[in-house]
Protein backbone atom coordinates (compact mmCIF):
# COMPACT_ATOMS: atom_id res chain seq x y z
CA UNK A 1 0.00 0.00 0.00
CA UNK A 2 1.32 3.85 -0.98
CA UNK A 3 2.20 6.12 1.72
CA UNK A 4 -0.92 8.19 -0.50
CA UNK A 5 -3.47 4.96 -0.02
CA UNK A 6 -2.43 4.79 3.74
CA UNK A 7 -2.98 8.80 4.43
CA UNK A 8 -6.22 8.14 2.61
CA UNK A 9 -7.33 5.34 4.88
CA UNK A 10 -6.17 7.25 7.96
CA UNK A 11 -8.49 10.00 6.70
CA UNK A 12 -11.14 7.95 6.27
CA UNK A 13 -10.57 6.37 9.84
CA UNK A 14 -8.08 7.43 11.80
CA UNK A 15 -6.18 4.59 14.36
CA UNK A 16 -2.76 4.63 16.60
CA UNK A 17 -0.39 7.48 16.55
CA UNK A 18 -1.04 8.19 13.44
CA UNK A 19 -4.76 8.60 13.68
CA UNK A 20 -4.02 10.88 16.44
CA UNK A 21 -1.53 13.00 14.26
CA UNK A 22 -4.30 12.67 11.35
CA UNK A 23 -6.96 14.25 13.93
CA UNK A 24 -5.26 17.18 14.67
CA UNK A 25 -4.81 18.28 11.10
CA UNK A 26 -8.53 17.75 10.69
CA UNK A 27 -9.10 19.59 13.54
CA UNK A 28 -7.94 22.64 12.09
CA UNK A 29 -8.70 22.22 8.80
CA UNK A 30 -12.58 21.85 9.80
CA UNK A 31 -12.94 23.98 11.77
CA UNK A 32 -14.48 26.50 9.33
CA UNK A 33 -16.41 24.10 8.04
CA UNK A 34 -17.91 23.01 11.28
CA UNK A 35 -18.27 26.43 12.39
CA UNK A 36 -20.35 27.10 8.84
CA UNK A 37 -22.45 23.61 8.82
CA UNK A 38 -23.52 24.33 12.38
CA UNK A 39 -24.55 27.95 11.27
CA UNK A 40 -26.87 26.30 8.47
CA UNK A 41 -28.57 23.64 10.85
CA UNK A 42 -31.32 25.93 12.75
CA UNK A 43 -29.94 24.95 16.23
CA UNK A 44 -32.48 26.13 18.46
CA UNK A 45 -31.76 25.87 22.69
CA UNK A 46 -32.98 22.56 23.18
CA UNK A 47 -32.38 20.35 20.43
CA UNK A 48 -31.09 17.01 20.19
CA UNK A 49 -28.01 16.91 17.52
CA UNK A 50 -25.89 14.03 16.05
CA UNK A 51 -22.56 14.32 14.56
CA UNK A 52 -21.46 11.39 12.35
CA UNK A 53 -18.14 10.82 11.88
CA UNK A 54 -16.80 12.99 15.04
CA UNK A 55 -13.34 12.20 15.10
CA UNK A 56 -11.44 14.63 17.15
CA UNK A 57 -14.78 15.87 18.72
CA UNK A 58 -14.36 19.77 18.32
CA UNK A 59 -17.92 20.27 16.50
CA UNK A 60 -19.08 18.21 19.04
CA UNK A 61 -18.30 20.92 21.66
CA UNK A 62 -19.62 23.91 19.30
CA UNK A 63 -22.87 22.28 18.96
CA UNK A 64 -23.23 22.42 22.81
CA UNK A 65 -22.31 25.95 22.55
CA UNK A 66 -25.12 26.76 20.19
CA UNK A 67 -27.64 24.02 21.94
CA UNK A 68 -27.18 25.05 25.64
CA UNK A 69 -30.39 22.88 26.95
CA UNK A 70 -29.96 20.34 24.42
CA UNK A 71 -28.25 17.21 24.15
CA UNK A 72 -25.26 16.10 21.61
CA UNK A 73 -24.66 12.97 20.52
CA UNK A 74 -22.07 10.91 17.96
CA UNK A 75 -21.45 7.96 16.24
CA UNK A 76 -17.84 7.22 14.54
CA UNK A 77 -16.56 4.20 13.71
CA UNK A 78 -12.95 4.48 14.89
CA UNK A 79 -12.37 3.62 18.31
CA UNK A 80 -9.24 5.85 18.48
CA UNK A 81 -11.48 8.94 17.61
CA UNK A 82 -13.79 7.51 20.19
CA UNK A 83 -11.50 7.45 23.14
CA UNK A 84 -10.22 10.93 22.02
CA UNK A 85 -13.44 12.27 21.97
CA UNK A 86 -14.43 10.91 25.06
CA UNK A 87 -11.82 11.77 27.18
CA UNK A 88 -12.39 15.17 25.95
CA UNK A 89 -15.76 15.82 26.72
CA UNK A 90 -15.52 13.56 29.85
CA UNK A 91 -17.94 16.10 32.26
CA UNK A 92 -20.12 16.38 29.60
CA UNK A 93 -20.46 12.52 29.49
CA UNK A 94 -20.77 12.23 32.52
CA UNK A 95 -23.53 15.34 33.08
CA UNK A 96 -25.76 13.46 30.42
CA UNK A 97 -25.22 16.03 27.54
CA UNK A 98 -23.20 13.97 25.08
CA UNK A 99 -23.54 10.58 24.32
CA UNK A 100 -20.64 8.92 22.25
CA UNK A 101 -21.13 5.30 19.81
CA UNK A 102 -19.09 3.30 18.15
CA UNK A 103 -20.12 2.30 14.67
CA UNK A 104 -22.39 3.91 12.42
CA UNK A 105 -25.89 5.07 12.43
CA UNK A 106 -27.06 1.33 12.64
CA UNK A 107 -25.05 1.08 15.98
CA UNK A 108 -27.58 3.19 18.00
CA UNK A 109 -29.84 2.25 20.31
CA UNK A 110 -33.72 2.27 18.21
CA UNK A 111 -34.86 4.75 20.53
CA UNK A 112 -32.23 7.51 18.86
CA UNK A 113 -34.18 10.26 16.93
CA UNK A 114 -32.60 13.69 16.55
CA UNK A 115 -33.81 17.20 15.42
CA UNK A 116 -30.67 18.12 13.95
CA UNK A 117 -27.90 15.58 11.95
CA UNK A 118 -24.81 16.46 10.55
CA UNK A 119 -21.68 15.18 9.03
CA UNK A 120 -18.43 17.47 7.95
CA UNK A 121 -16.23 15.71 4.77
CA UNK A 122 -17.64 12.49 5.86
CA UNK A 123 -20.32 11.25 3.20
CA UNK A 124 -16.99 10.54 1.05
CA UNK A 125 -16.63 6.85 2.87
CA UNK A 126 -19.83 5.61 2.76
CA UNK A 127 -19.71 2.54 0.21
CA UNK A 128 -23.82 2.78 -0.23
CA UNK A 129 -24.85 6.20 0.07
CA UNK A 130 -28.13 5.92 -0.83
CA UNK A 131 -28.66 3.57 2.43
CA UNK A 132 -26.57 5.70 3.96
CA UNK A 133 -29.35 8.67 3.23
CA UNK A 134 -32.06 6.38 4.29
CA UNK A 135 -30.44 5.78 7.44
CA UNK A 136 -29.98 9.72 7.73
CA UNK A 137 -34.20 9.41 6.90
CA UNK A 138 -34.92 7.17 9.68
CA UNK A 139 -33.01 8.68 12.46
CA UNK A 140 -34.10 12.32 12.15
CA UNK A 141 -37.26 13.44 13.84
CA UNK A 142 -40.82 14.97 11.21
CA UNK A 143 -39.45 18.59 10.75
CA UNK A 144 -35.72 17.92 11.16
CA UNK A 145 -32.41 19.18 9.50
CA UNK A 146 -30.02 17.31 8.15
CA UNK A 147 -26.66 18.93 7.09
CA UNK A 148 -23.51 17.70 5.18
CA UNK A 149 -20.57 19.07 3.84
CA UNK A 150 -18.36 18.21 1.07
CA UNK A 151 -15.47 19.40 -0.85
CA UNK A 152 -15.56 19.65 -4.40
CA UNK A 153 -13.91 16.94 -6.51
CA UNK A 154 -11.40 19.62 -7.85
CA UNK A 155 -10.14 20.62 -4.37
CA UNK A 156 -9.90 16.70 -3.37
CA UNK A 157 -7.98 15.99 -6.22
CA UNK A 158 -5.43 18.67 -5.69
CA UNK A 159 -4.60 17.32 -2.09
CA UNK A 160 -3.86 14.05 -4.29
CA UNK A 161 -4.02 11.42 -1.22
CA UNK A 162 -8.40 11.20 -2.08
CA UNK A 163 -7.86 10.42 -4.69
CA UNK A 164 -5.56 7.25 -4.38
CA UNK A 165 -7.12 3.70 -3.97
CA UNK A 166 -10.03 3.77 -4.11
CA UNK A 167 -10.91 5.44 -0.41
CA UNK A 168 -12.99 8.26 -1.70
CA UNK A 169 -15.85 8.93 -3.57
CA UNK A 170 -16.42 12.51 -4.84
CA UNK A 171 -20.09 14.09 -4.96
CA UNK A 172 -21.32 16.87 -6.50
CA UNK A 173 -24.58 18.65 -4.55
CA UNK A 174 -27.17 17.69 -6.99
CA UNK A 175 -26.46 14.37 -6.65
CA UNK A 176 -26.21 14.57 -3.46
CA UNK A 177 -29.76 16.12 -3.02
CA UNK A 178 -31.29 13.64 -5.28
CA UNK A 179 -29.92 10.79 -2.94
CA UNK A 180 -31.76 12.39 -0.04
CA UNK A 181 -34.92 13.01 -1.56
CA UNK A 182 -35.26 9.41 -2.86
CA UNK A 183 -34.77 8.80 0.76
CA UNK A 184 -37.62 10.59 1.31
CA UNK A 185 -36.67 13.85 2.88
CA UNK A 186 -39.58 16.62 1.60
CA UNK A 187 -36.76 19.11 0.45
CA UNK A 188 -32.70 19.44 -0.36
CA UNK A 189 -31.05 22.21 -1.60
CA UNK A 190 -27.13 23.41 -1.39
CA UNK A 191 -25.25 26.47 -0.26
CA UNK A 192 -21.49 27.44 -1.43
CA UNK A 193 -19.23 28.96 -0.20
CA UNK A 194 -15.35 29.68 0.73
CA UNK A 195 -13.93 27.88 3.43
CA UNK A 196 -10.63 28.30 4.63
CA UNK A 197 -9.27 28.77 1.62
CA UNK A 198 -10.96 26.54 -0.72
CA UNK A 199 -14.77 25.92 -1.98
CA UNK A 200 -17.15 23.82 0.31
CA UNK A 201 -20.64 22.62 -0.44
CA UNK A 202 -23.25 22.16 2.60
CA UNK A 203 -26.15 20.11 1.36
CA UNK A 204 -28.95 20.14 3.75
CA UNK A 205 -32.08 18.34 3.57
CA UNK A 206 -35.60 18.55 6.00
CA UNK A 207 -37.93 15.62 6.55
Amino acid sequence: MSFMQRLAEQFRKPEGLAGRVVSLLMERGNRAANEWTLSLLGLGDADDVLEIGFGHGAALALALERSPGGRVAGVDFSETMVRQASRRHAAAIAAGRVRLYLGDLGSLPESESFGRIFAVNVLYFFPDAAAFAQALHARLKPGGRVALFIRPEAELRRMRFPATGGVFRFFAPAEVEALLLGAGFQRAWSETRIVSGGQGHCILAER
